[in-house]
């Protein structure tokens, strides 16, 4: 068909994983209950961590969420300090929201490609 376009295939995907700059994201649970805090009000501060990291986030709405899945799904596109910066502070929020402190570590879910 006219317009599309084929995903990339498997050679687009092994510089990410090589450490390089590519498409595949970040991908981490964050709980339900601590999403908002992520987000901000109105969006600022996800996209004030947008901003600080140069990466790239989107995180699951309701509707696009697994319905067996309680928490939310948070991407993060960039190359790969940008997507740990980012990462590390949804981290700290979220450790700071369930009261982890920073001594300590506390569980977090990363989905790594």
């Amino acid at each position: 068909q006219a317009g599309t376009t084929a995903p990339p295939g498997p050679s687009a995907v092994l510089p990410e994983m090589a450490g390089g700059v590519g498409d595949v994201p970040c991908c981490c649970l964050v709980p339900a209950d601590v999403v908002g805090l992520v987000v901000g009000r109105g969006g600022s501060v996800v996209q004030q961590i947008c901003q600080d990291t140069g990466a790239e986030i989107n995180i699951s709405g309701e509707d696009d969420t697994p319905p067996s899945l309680s928490d939310r799904i948070v991407t993060i596109w960039g190359d790969a300090p940008q997507k740990e910066s980012a990462c590390r502070e949804v981290i700290r929020i979220t450790h700071r929201a369930q009261d982890v402190p920073e001594s300590e570590d506390g569980i977090f879910v990363l989905v790594v490609p």
